[in-house]
């Protein structure tokens, strides 16, 4: 346990940086969310369509993040 004021390792920043894309997706639904529920009830399909987007990259970033931190999937359980 780390003790209160103690900065993080270079190791545990290397760590947060490596993840801030998947990050940074997972803002961009929570964004989209937000957008869709603060809408009249007439949201447009632009909003619905950001909203895919933004999942679609959390996606894509989550493959990446696992990929480089734990090795391709190669299909075998």
């Amino acid at each position: 346990m780390r003790a209160v004021g103690e900065e993080p390792t270079r190791a545990e920043l290397r760590e947060i940086e490596a993840e801030m894309p998947l990050i940074e997706a997972g803002l961009a639904v929570v964004d989209a969310e937000i957008a869709i529920a603060l809408a009249d009830s007439h949201t447009d399909d632009l909003a619905w369509r950001r909203l895919r987007r933004a999942e679609a990259r959390v996606t894509r970033r989550m493959q990446d993040f696992y990929a480089v931190s734990f090795g391709p999937l190669d299909g075998a359980a």
